[in-house]
């Protein structure tokens, strides 16, 4: 297994983020909005506009070791927050 892979796993952010229509009860879907839902645990995780655009956790990971090679800055740890809401 890979560095970040593991790092992902020891961290708990081995998990991905859907996106997903905003309806009523009576399932009217509620336009220009989405659910942002965590897709291992079917949590949701917040409500944006249609334009928004969740950045994954792995995303997120690579870039942060893109990073650190080329500044010589070594990653530690990592987590979230709320349930997932904050990285």
């Amino acid at each position: 297994m890979n560095e970040q892979k593991e790092m992902l796993q020891q961290s708990g952010l081995d998990w991905n983020v859907i996106s997903e229509p905003v309806q009523t009860a009576s399932g009217i879907i509620i336009p220009k909005r989405k659910a942002l839902v965590r897709e291992d645990t079917q949590t949701v995780l917040g409500i944006h506009g249609t334009g928004y655009e969740p950045y994954q956790n792995e995303e997120l990971l690579n870039l942060l070791f893109q990073i650190g090679t080329k500044t010589g800055l070594k990653l530690h740890t990592g987590g979230s927050f709320k349930g997932g809401e904050k990285v």
